[in-house]
């Protein structure tokens, strides 16, 4: 039947087509409605220009709660990063090998692990193995055997497929991002990681955009393009698209949250107070200059107050407060402190039943009734 012409209402009736005197802006179709296509343009590149897919680190940009300004200096080196472009230059074998994403991460296929001299080459100090959470418990030997003989640290990130996939990002962001500061501060040298899947185009590809969002603040498109152009056989398919718009709107709700927590307005005054006094630290190329030491951690706390009171007030009471980590922010430690009150409380009243009772031994009483205690208690 002709669309154009009638349309079934699905009781065998059929109703009227659309006036004649409408126009038909697109071809009518009779399948269920889809969300719109996320479209990504191609990077056009030219040879006497410089590249123009350039992600800088910015503290404004990042979630306080999950990094500090000195953990993102570690991590990023302060310094900007520019794809490299392969797209004119690439060859089918290329996407059996690992391209570097940023100067300390890298994508490709678990194939990889076989090439001992570009595991050594590369100084590769963390595999990052994205697989199907339905072959969670398959044990991959080349990636085990690499590890053993490297000394490389190996870990694996499950991901299931819709619901779990946002989960296995943040995941795995975390991952790389505490082994690479871990790293650095046991060894004084910054490490680098290579995330892979079986064919380092899908699922590990993803786990890097997600990455990229989470440690530049970019968008979605700025993050694929920037993957792409250097592994140019990575694919995304239009769900993974929309789950990594909604990572993106979780990224900012996050840094929206943590911005009117934890302010960075004296972490800025500080940078601009080092800039202007000493100008000559700053790089030619616009790096950050090294983070200053952190002030020793001075503990505050406050007197007790009386055994019997509130929830709410005992918190009050005890709080242990941590001056000088961030800049002079303060956080109070409340859970700490509840116990601590909760603690004080059960000794006090231990110590008044153990009182009565000795009272009662030396009268000679035996009978104990259960008000008295409660009087006790009280």
């Amino acid at each position: 039947m002709d669309v154009d012409l009638a349309m079934d209402d699905g009781e065998g009736e059929c109703c009227a087509g659309p006036p004649p005197d409408a126009i038909r802006m697109a071809p009518y179709s009779l399948r269920a409605p889809s969300p719109p296509v996320l479209h990504v343009p191609v990077v056009q590149f030219r040879p006497d220009e410089p590249s123009e897919m350039r992600f800088t680190p910015s503290a404004e940009r990042v979630d306080p709660t999950q990094l500090t300004d000195e953990d993102l200096f570690i991590i990023t080196g302060g310094k900007t990063h520019v794809a490299v472009d392969r797209v004119f230059s690439w060859r089918y074998e290329d996407r059996r090998r690992a391209q570097h994403i940023l100067d300390f991460l890298v994508l490709g296929p678990t194939s990889v692990v076989r090439d001992d001299e570009f595991l050594r080459r590369e100084a590769v100090t963390m595999m990052l193995v994205a697989r199907d959470a339905r072959m969670g418990d398959t044990r991959l030997v080349s990636v085990d055997v690499a590890a053993s003989r490297h000394g490389i640290v190996r870990l694996f990130v499950d991901v299931e497929y819709p619901s779990g996939v946002i989960n296995a990002w943040s995941h795995a962001v975390r991952l790389i991002n505490d082994h690479l500061v871990s790293y650095h501060r046991a060894r004084g040298r910054r490490g680098k990681v290579l995330v892979m899947c079986e064919s380092g185009n899908d699922r590990s590809a993803a786990i890097v955009v997600a990455y990229l969002m989470a440690l530049f603040g970019v968008g979605v498109v700025p993050a694929i393009q920037f993957t792409s152009v250097q592994r140019f056989c990575c694919c995304f398919e239009e769900d993974v698209k929309r789950l990594l718009v909604a990572w993106g709107d979780i990224l900012r709700a996050r840094r929206a949250v943590a911005g009117q927590t934890f302010p960075r307005d004296a972490w800025q005054q500080q940078q601009q107070q080092q800039q202007l006094l000493s100008p000559q630290m700053q790089g030619q190329d616009g790096s950050w200059p090294a983070p200053s030491p952190l002030p020793p951690t001075e503990v505050a706390v406050l007197p007790e107050a009386k055994a019997k009171r509130g929830l709410d007030d005992g918190m009050e009471d005890v709080c242990i407060v941590l001056v000088g980590e961030r800049d002079g922010w303060c956080f109070k430690q409340r859970i700490a402190a509840t116990f601590a009150i909760q603690w004080r409380n059960l000794a006090i009243v231990l110590g008044k039943i153990e009182e009565n009772f000795s009272l009662l031994s030396l009268s000679g009483r035996t009978d104990v009734r259960l008000d008295w205690i409660e009087a006790c208690v009280s």
